[in-house]
């Protein structure tokens, strides 16, 4: 099962954003112990200097088109653009796992 990993990243440092990633793959381990899983996640995702939020929500919804399922952070509804890359998930039949739930 390949899955996406939605963090919320704005106002955050990478090394936060890092940590809670590999938080959130130790989990899904756990969660699905007979499951082959790989992850996708857009924290390493590189624009140039002009590239607003915009273009980095974009990236991120490419990305979750490969994807079985997203996962998401414990505190996504704090951040917009999970926000939107939960609607997709949900217009585009995606399976929806949250963490903590």
């Amino acid at each position: 099962m390949k899955v996406f990993l939605s963090v919320g990243m704005h106002g955050r440092t990478m090394e936060e954003i890092h940590h809670d990633i590999t938080k959130m793959k130790k989990e899904l381990h756990r969660l699905y112990p007979d499951k082959d899983l790989s992850f996708v996640d857009n924290a390493d995702c590189v624009g140039v200097d002009d590239d607003g939020r915009l273009y980095y929500l974009g990236e991120a919804i490419k990305k979750m088109d490969r994807c079985d399922a997203v996962y998401f952070h414990s505190d996504y509804k704090k951040h917009k653009g999970c926000l939107i890359e939960e609607k997709v998930c949900e217009l585009y039949g995606l399976t929806k796992i949250v963490q903590g739930r």
